[in-house]
Protein backbone atom coordinates (compact mmCIF):
# COMPACT_ATOMS: atom_id res chain seq x y z
CA UNK A 1 0.00 0.00 0.00
CA UNK A 2 1.98 3.35 -1.16
CA UNK A 3 1.79 6.33 1.66
CA UNK A 4 -1.25 8.47 -0.88
CA UNK A 5 -3.36 5.17 -0.45
CA UNK A 6 -2.58 5.01 3.34
CA UNK A 7 -3.27 9.02 3.88
CA UNK A 8 -6.40 8.75 1.49
CA UNK A 9 -7.96 5.85 3.41
CA UNK A 10 -7.19 7.48 6.66
CA UNK A 11 -9.18 10.05 5.94
CA UNK A 12 -12.15 8.43 4.89
CA UNK A 13 -12.71 6.46 8.16
CA UNK A 14 -12.06 9.88 9.88
CA UNK A 15 -14.87 11.33 7.98
CA UNK A 16 -17.23 7.86 8.44
CA UNK A 17 -16.07 8.13 12.32
CA UNK A 18 -17.82 9.20 14.82
CA UNK A 19 -16.42 11.92 16.69
CA UNK A 20 -14.03 10.29 19.71
CA UNK A 21 -15.37 10.90 23.25
CA UNK A 22 -14.10 14.50 24.48
CA UNK A 23 -12.66 15.40 27.24
CA UNK A 24 -14.19 18.93 27.17
CA UNK A 25 -17.52 17.58 26.72
CA UNK A 26 -17.16 15.11 29.43
CA UNK A 27 -15.82 17.67 32.31
CA UNK A 28 -18.34 19.96 30.41
CA UNK A 29 -21.35 17.20 31.50
CA UNK A 30 -19.60 16.44 35.51
CA UNK A 31 -19.37 19.85 36.00
CA UNK A 32 -22.89 20.88 34.75
CA UNK A 33 -24.43 17.83 36.73
CA UNK A 34 -22.77 18.63 40.09
CA UNK A 35 -23.73 22.55 39.88
CA UNK A 36 -27.49 21.09 38.99
CA UNK A 37 -26.93 18.63 42.63
CA UNK A 38 -26.23 21.48 44.53
CA UNK A 39 -29.03 23.23 42.92
CA UNK A 40 -31.54 21.34 43.41
CA UNK A 41 -30.51 20.74 46.69
CA UNK A 42 -31.38 24.16 47.87
CA UNK A 43 -34.28 24.97 45.12
CA UNK A 44 -36.84 25.64 48.48
CA UNK A 45 -34.23 28.18 49.47
CA UNK A 46 -35.58 30.75 46.85
CA UNK A 47 -32.14 32.24 45.85
CA UNK A 48 -33.04 32.54 42.08
CA UNK A 49 -35.54 34.09 40.65
CA UNK A 50 -36.37 34.39 36.84
CA UNK A 51 -37.45 37.88 37.33
CA UNK A 52 -34.34 39.53 38.67
CA UNK A 53 -30.96 39.08 39.43
CA UNK A 54 -28.63 36.33 39.00
CA UNK A 55 -32.17 34.44 37.96
CA UNK A 56 -32.62 36.93 35.28
CA UNK A 57 -28.87 36.60 34.13
CA UNK A 58 -28.95 32.62 33.77
CA UNK A 59 -31.90 33.27 31.86
CA UNK A 60 -29.96 35.44 29.23
CA UNK A 61 -26.72 33.23 29.65
CA UNK A 62 -28.95 30.23 28.73
CA UNK A 63 -31.46 31.45 25.60
CA UNK A 64 -27.86 32.74 24.36
CA UNK A 65 -26.49 29.72 24.24
CA UNK A 66 -29.35 27.77 22.65
CA UNK A 67 -29.54 30.53 19.75
CA UNK A 68 -26.08 29.73 19.31
CA UNK A 69 -26.36 25.85 18.81
CA UNK A 70 -27.78 27.07 15.49
CA UNK A 71 -23.77 27.40 14.85
CA UNK A 72 -23.41 24.34 13.92
CA UNK A 73 -26.75 23.58 11.39
CA UNK A 74 -25.57 26.76 9.50
CA UNK A 75 -21.56 25.40 9.44
CA UNK A 76 -22.28 22.00 8.56
CA UNK A 77 -24.41 22.59 6.06
CA UNK A 78 -22.41 25.85 4.42
CA UNK A 79 -18.91 23.70 2.81
CA UNK A 80 -18.18 27.94 2.08
CA UNK A 81 -17.68 28.53 5.77
CA UNK A 82 -14.41 26.39 6.33
CA UNK A 83 -12.65 29.57 7.36
CA UNK A 84 -14.61 29.35 10.42
CA UNK A 85 -13.26 26.18 11.30
CA UNK A 86 -13.61 22.36 10.84
CA UNK A 87 -17.32 20.88 11.42
CA UNK A 88 -15.82 18.60 14.05
CA UNK A 89 -14.60 21.80 16.00
CA UNK A 90 -18.46 22.98 15.96
CA UNK A 91 -19.38 19.94 17.10
CA UNK A 92 -18.26 19.92 20.33
CA UNK A 93 -18.73 23.41 20.62
CA UNK A 94 -22.61 22.85 20.06
CA UNK A 95 -22.45 19.77 22.46
CA UNK A 96 -20.96 22.02 25.21
CA UNK A 97 -23.75 24.97 24.04
CA UNK A 98 -26.53 21.84 24.54
CA UNK A 99 -24.85 21.44 28.18
CA UNK A 100 -24.51 24.61 29.46
CA UNK A 101 -27.55 25.95 28.02
CA UNK A 102 -30.20 23.82 29.35
CA UNK A 103 -28.22 23.81 32.81
CA UNK A 104 -28.37 27.66 32.53
CA UNK A 105 -31.88 27.51 32.31
CA UNK A 106 -33.23 25.26 34.78
CA UNK A 107 -31.44 27.46 37.20
CA UNK A 108 -33.23 30.85 35.64
CA UNK A 109 -36.22 28.51 36.88
CA UNK A 110 -35.12 27.52 39.89
CA UNK A 111 -35.75 23.81 38.91
CA UNK A 112 -39.68 24.84 39.40
CA UNK A 113 -42.19 25.54 36.79
CA UNK A 114 -44.14 28.52 36.43
CA UNK A 115 -46.66 30.07 34.11
CA UNK A 116 -48.24 27.71 31.00
CA UNK A 117 -45.54 30.08 28.56
CA UNK A 118 -42.65 28.66 30.69
CA UNK A 119 -43.75 25.36 31.34
CA UNK A 120 -43.90 24.30 28.23
CA UNK A 121 -40.51 26.38 26.97
CA UNK A 122 -38.93 24.49 29.93
CA UNK A 123 -40.47 21.15 28.86
CA UNK A 124 -39.18 21.53 25.36
CA UNK A 125 -35.57 22.13 26.11
CA UNK A 126 -35.33 19.23 28.31
CA UNK A 127 -36.92 17.42 25.35
CA UNK A 128 -34.33 18.78 22.92
CA UNK A 129 -31.74 18.32 25.31
CA UNK A 130 -32.36 15.12 26.04
CA UNK A 131 -32.90 14.39 22.44
CA UNK A 132 -29.42 15.72 21.63
CA UNK A 133 -27.58 12.97 24.08
CA UNK A 134 -30.32 10.36 22.69
CA UNK A 135 -28.46 11.42 19.09
CA UNK A 136 -24.91 11.30 20.23
CA UNK A 137 -25.44 7.88 21.41
CA UNK A 138 -27.17 6.79 18.04
CA UNK A 139 -24.33 8.22 15.91
CA UNK A 140 -21.59 6.80 17.80
CA UNK A 141 -23.04 3.51 17.60
CA UNK A 142 -24.03 3.96 13.91
CA UNK A 143 -20.67 5.33 12.19
CA UNK A 144 -17.91 3.84 14.63
CA UNK A 145 -18.57 -0.04 13.82
CA UNK A 146 -20.84 0.28 10.29
CA UNK A 147 -18.18 1.77 8.53
CA UNK A 148 -15.48 -0.81 9.33
CA UNK A 149 -18.27 -4.00 9.27
CA UNK A 150 -19.11 -2.44 5.69
CA UNK A 151 -15.60 -2.49 4.74
CA UNK A 152 -15.28 -6.14 6.28
CA UNK A 153 -18.54 -6.96 4.36
CA UNK A 154 -17.38 -5.43 1.29
CA UNK A 155 -13.94 -8.06 1.32
CA UNK A 156 -16.22 -11.04 1.62
CA UNK A 157 -18.65 -10.20 -1.42
CA UNK A 158 -15.23 -9.34 -3.38
CA UNK A 159 -14.08 -13.16 -1.96
CA UNK A 160 -17.21 -14.70 -3.32
CA UNK A 161 -16.91 -13.12 -6.29
CA UNK A 162 -13.13 -14.30 -6.69
CA UNK A 163 -14.20 -18.02 -5.33
CA UNK A 164 -13.00 -17.54 -2.15
CA UNK A 165 -16.53 -17.14 -0.31
CA UNK A 166 -17.08 -19.71 2.68
CA UNK A 167 -20.50 -19.67 2.10
CA UNK A 168 -20.45 -20.97 -1.64
CA UNK A 169 -17.46 -23.15 -0.68
CA UNK A 170 -20.33 -24.97 1.88
CA UNK A 171 -22.91 -24.87 -0.76
CA UNK A 172 -20.70 -26.60 -3.33
CA UNK A 173 -20.00 -29.64 -0.25
CA UNK A 174 -23.43 -29.87 1.23
CA UNK A 175 -25.94 -28.47 -1.30
CA UNK A 176 -28.83 -29.27 0.62
CA UNK A 177 -27.99 -25.94 2.52
CA UNK A 178 -27.07 -23.89 -0.23
CA UNK A 179 -30.91 -22.50 -0.31
CA UNK A 180 -30.29 -21.80 3.39
CA UNK A 181 -27.31 -19.66 3.34
CA UNK A 182 -28.33 -17.97 0.30
CA UNK A 183 -31.67 -16.87 2.06
CA UNK A 184 -29.84 -15.83 5.28
CA UNK A 185 -27.60 -13.66 3.30
CA UNK A 186 -30.17 -12.27 1.57
CA UNK A 187 -31.99 -11.34 5.06
CA UNK A 188 -29.63 -10.53 6.76
CA UNK A 189 -27.92 -7.94 4.20
CA UNK A 190 -31.27 -6.48 3.11
CA UNK A 191 -30.82 -2.92 3.14
CA UNK A 192 -34.51 -1.57 3.08
CA UNK A 193 -36.49 -3.45 5.96
CA UNK A 194 -39.23 -1.45 7.31
CA UNK A 195 -38.95 -0.03 10.98
CA UNK A 196 -40.07 -2.77 12.61
CA UNK A 197 -38.83 -5.79 10.57
CA UNK A 198 -35.42 -4.03 11.29
CA UNK A 199 -35.76 -3.95 14.89
CA UNK A 200 -37.07 -7.25 14.73
CA UNK A 201 -34.25 -8.35 13.21
CA UNK A 202 -31.63 -6.81 15.61
CA UNK A 203 -33.03 -9.09 18.34
CA UNK A 204 -33.31 -12.63 16.00
CA UNK A 205 -30.24 -11.90 13.77
CA UNK A 206 -28.16 -13.89 16.64
CA UNK A 207 -29.96 -16.93 17.30
CA UNK A 208 -30.63 -17.02 13.50
CA UNK A 209 -27.26 -17.19 12.65
CA UNK A 210 -26.36 -19.86 15.16
CA UNK A 211 -28.93 -22.28 14.71
CA UNK A 212 -27.98 -22.01 11.00
CA UNK A 213 -23.88 -22.45 12.15
CA UNK A 214 -24.88 -25.44 14.18
CA UNK A 215 -26.58 -27.29 10.96
CA UNK A 216 -23.78 -26.08 8.90
CA UNK A 217 -21.21 -28.10 11.06
CA UNK A 218 -23.70 -30.94 11.65
CA UNK A 219 -23.55 -30.96 7.95
CA UNK A 220 -20.09 -30.78 7.34
CA UNK A 221 -18.63 -32.86 9.56
CA UNK A 222 -20.67 -35.37 8.31
CA UNK A 223 -18.99 -35.09 4.89
CA UNK A 224 -15.77 -36.08 5.69
CA UNK A 225 -13.54 -33.03 4.77
CA UNK A 226 -10.05 -32.02 6.13
CA UNK A 227 -10.57 -28.28 6.17
CA UNK A 228 -13.31 -28.23 8.23
CA UNK A 229 -11.85 -26.44 11.12
CA UNK A 230 -10.80 -23.25 8.41
CA UNK A 231 -14.57 -23.66 6.48
CA UNK A 232 -16.31 -23.68 10.89
CA UNK A 233 -13.68 -20.50 11.42
CA UNK A 234 -14.72 -18.81 8.53
CA UNK A 235 -18.04 -19.78 8.64
CA UNK A 236 -18.13 -18.56 11.91
CA UNK A 237 -16.31 -14.97 10.94
CA UNK A 238 -19.00 -14.61 8.31
CA UNK A 239 -21.83 -14.83 10.26
CA UNK A 240 -20.68 -12.73 12.89
CA UNK A 241 -19.93 -9.86 10.38
CA UNK A 242 -23.48 -10.50 8.81
CA UNK A 243 -25.12 -10.12 12.51
CA UNK A 244 -23.26 -7.00 13.20
CA UNK A 245 -23.89 -5.35 9.77
CA UNK A 246 -27.39 -6.19 10.33
CA UNK A 247 -27.18 -4.54 14.13
CA UNK A 248 -25.39 -1.96 12.79
CA UNK A 249 -28.78 -1.37 10.21
CA UNK A 250 -31.62 -1.33 12.62
CA UNK A 251 -28.74 1.99 14.53
CA UNK A 252 -28.83 3.63 11.20
CA UNK A 253 -32.98 3.42 10.84
CA UNK A 254 -33.36 4.66 14.66
CA UNK A 255 -30.61 7.25 13.66
CA UNK A 256 -32.46 8.31 10.80
CA UNK A 257 -36.03 8.40 12.78
CA UNK A 258 -34.46 10.35 15.75
CA UNK A 259 -32.85 12.86 12.98
CA UNK A 260 -36.71 13.21 11.21
CA UNK A 261 -37.74 14.21 15.26
CA UNK A 262 -34.89 16.24 16.32
CA UNK A 263 -36.01 18.82 14.00
CA UNK A 264 -39.38 19.46 15.08
CA UNK A 265 -38.40 19.67 18.51
CA UNK A 266 -35.82 22.13 17.77
CA UNK A 267 -38.33 24.46 16.10
CA UNK A 268 -40.55 23.73 18.98
CA UNK A 269 -37.88 24.73 21.22
CA UNK A 270 -37.07 28.01 19.98
CA UNK A 271 -40.96 28.71 19.23
CA UNK A 272 -41.88 28.14 23.35
CA UNK A 273 -38.88 30.32 23.93
CA UNK A 274 -39.84 32.95 21.64
CA UNK A 275 -43.27 33.34 23.36
CA UNK A 276 -42.04 32.96 26.53
CA UNK A 277 -39.59 35.84 26.50
CA UNK A 278 -42.64 38.59 24.66
CA UNK A 279 -45.37 36.90 27.13
CA UNK A 280 -42.81 37.84 30.07
CA UNK A 281 -41.38 41.43 28.81
CA UNK A 282 -44.38 42.77 26.54
CA UNK A 283 -47.07 41.56 29.89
Amino acid sequence: MTAAHGDARAARERLHAAPRRELTITLTSLFCGLLLAAGWAVREEFYLTPERGLGYAFGILGLSCLVALLGYSVRKRSPGLTETGNVLSWFRVHMVLGIVGPTAILFHANFQLGSINSSVALWSMLLVAGSGYMGRFLYARVHRGLFGERRALAQLKRDAEEGFGVIERIAEIVPSLADDLDAHERWVFDRAPGLVAGVARFFTVGVRSRALKRRCITALRGSGREDLWFLENALENQLSIGVRVAQFGAWERLFSLWHAIHLPLAFLLFGAAAVHVLAVHLF
